[in-house]
C-alpha cells in the first residue's frame, strides 16, 4: 500500500502526458486526413 502512496505525486503528470500525446496523435491524424483535398477530374 505504501508503494501506491509514494506514486501519487507522479500520477497527475502521467495523466497529463497521456492526454497530451493522445491529443497529439489523434489530432495529427485528423489534420492529415482533412488537409488532403480530393482532386476533381
Amino acid at each position: 500500500m505504501l508503494a501506491y502512496q509514494d506514486g501519487l505525486p507522479f500520477y497527475l503528470n502521467s495523466v497529463v502526458g497521456t492526454l497530451f500525446f493522445a491529443g497529439l496523435f489523434f489530432g495529427g491524424y485528423y489534420l492529415i486526413q482533412h488537409s488532403r483535398k480530393p482532386k476533381l477530374a
